[in-house]
């Protein structure tokens, strides 16, 4: 059987081929999509060639970034260094060892230190120390020096004054725990007692605890004035507040107002070497019994082995006089040790031992905390309670003792303790008259200042 015939589509001849042109000179035949792939080729040629500017570009403004992002770190490194230039000055003032430095008369000028920062960069430390017996002001400049860059100088001026034992209403090691109803302010007793527009919101509270709830406040206890800690956030109850002048309407804790970043020094306090009077121990009870110790308007340096005053006793400090206490002082049944308002009478007390007070404590009628003013010289552990009844004007300074105040207590003046437990209700007002009274032999800062001018630098 024979297949079927195929059947061929015939060409119509109307139907017309493409055009062909046809080139004599390279016998080749040009179609017409040649010429779109022409185009596509120019496209692509264009696109490539602005990416490729635009790369460049972009290479070239992160390459200017990356520098001025490098100069920026050394910049700060040069700070750095100047900042360690002033830490170097402040060692040396303070353990008044001038190893490394050229000292000449009241001024002192550090032999430049030379540190490595890596690859091939150098930083310098330099640092001068002017008025060295006096308000000491310190100078530091930091260099770092890149190769093949210009160097990169930081230089700052910092005005030091000596710290003050009483910087803050309250300061300690290990925290602070208020067990009841506080409240903490401030005021100048220079303007009378704190009350009415002499109530002030610097009543500062201090530890330099890391651990956690190194400040308690409980009940309905506000500090007016500020917190601050080695680390972590106080413990406050609800009803609990930190506040201040500044403080928003209906804020109870101002967090403008808690700092986690304090840091402090205890240095110990000596007591005096020397005394013109020497009495083994004064004890004094009963109601019919009373003692007086000093001389008005002569001041007076006593030695004494202990102070017991107890059953209504009760002793007057009529004259100026500084104690040092090597054994215990005790008041109890409503003993009470009086400093008067006649003959310059005044006690700054050194005490070895331990102090109690379950009686109606120290009644200082100047009303002035500078007139009583008590050292904690136990360099170990001591304890002191100021409890019973009281109004305290004192400033108390015991950094390795366990404070304790007890009972209805108002106290005015400062405090500093290796730990501190106040109940029930306790009032505190800072004196702020106390920054300036006591200082130890170490500096702080006072005002700093960074030449920013190249016209204002200094040469070492």
């Amino acid at each position: 059987m024979k297949p079927d015939k195929i059947q061929l589509p015939c060409l119509s001849r109307a139907a017309k081929l493409p055009a062909v042109s046809y080139d004599s000179r390279c016998q080749t035949r040009a179609l017409p999509w040649m010429n779109d792939r022409g185009s596509v080729l120019a496209v692509a040629l264009i696109f490539g060639m602005v990416m490729a500017m635009a790369v460049a570009s972009f290479l070239k403004l992160a390459n200017h970034e990356a520098k001025l992002a490098t100069r920026m770190f050394y910049a700060n490194s040069s700070l750095n260094l100047a900042e360690a230039g002033v830490e170097k000055a402040l060692f040396a003032l303070n353990h008044n060892d001038w190893s490394g430095w050229n000292r000449t008369g009241n001024e002192a000028l550090m032999i430049d230190e030379v540190i490595d920062l890596g690859r091939s960069v150098q930083g310098v430390i330099q640092a001068r120390v002017l008025s060295i017996n006096n308000n000491p002001i310190v100078q530091a400049g930091g260099v770092t020096q890149i190769p093949g860059a210009p160097d990169l100088v930081r230089q700052i001026e910092v005005r030091l004054n000596k710290r003050s034992l009483f910087a803050n209403g309250i300061t300690t090691r290990r925290g602070v725990r208020f067990n009841g109803n506080v409240d903490v302010d401030s005021y100048k007793s220079s303007l009378g007692p704190p009350s009415g527009s002499n109530r002030r919101d610097n009543g500062s509270v201090a530890s330099t605890s890391v651990e956690m709830n190194p400040i308690i406040l409980t009940g309905n206890s506000e500090i007016w004035g500020r917190v601050a800690t080695g680390g972590q956030w106080p413990k406050l109850t609800p009803n609990a507040k930190i506040r201040g002048e500044d403080t928003p309407y209906g804020v109870n804790v101002d967090p403008n107002r808690v700092a986690l970043d304090f840091a402090a020094d205890f240095p110990e306090v000596d007591p005096p070497t020397t005394f013109n009077k020497y009495i083994p121990s004064i004890n004094v009870k009963g109601n019919d019994k009373s003692a007086t110790l000093g001389t008005p308007n002569v001041l007076e340096v006593i030695k004494m082995d202990s102070i017991s005053v107890k059953a209504n006793g009760r002793l007057t400090i009529v004259g100026p006089v500084i104690i040092h206490l090597t054994g215990n002082l005790e008041l109890g049944g409503n003993g009470q040790i009086v400093i008067p308002k006649t003959g310059n009478a005044g006690a700054i007390i050194y005490i070895d031992g331990d102090w109690y007070n379950g009686g109606n404590g120290v009644a200082n009628e100047t009303n002035l905390p500078a007139n009583l003013v008590v050292f904690g010289t136990n360099r170990v552990y001591q304890s002191i309670d100021l409890g019973g009844n009281a109004q305290w004007n004192a400033a108390v300074y015991a950094p390795n003792a366990d404070l304790h105040i007890g009972g209805n207590v108002e106290m005015a003046g400062a405090v500093v303790a290796d730990q501190l437990h106040a109940g029930r209700n306790f009032n505190f007002h800072y004196d702020e008259a106390r920054c300036d009274q006591f200082v130890s032999d170490s500096y702080r800062m006072d005002r700093w200042r960074l030449f920013s001018n190249v016209a204002d630098r200094f040469t070492f």
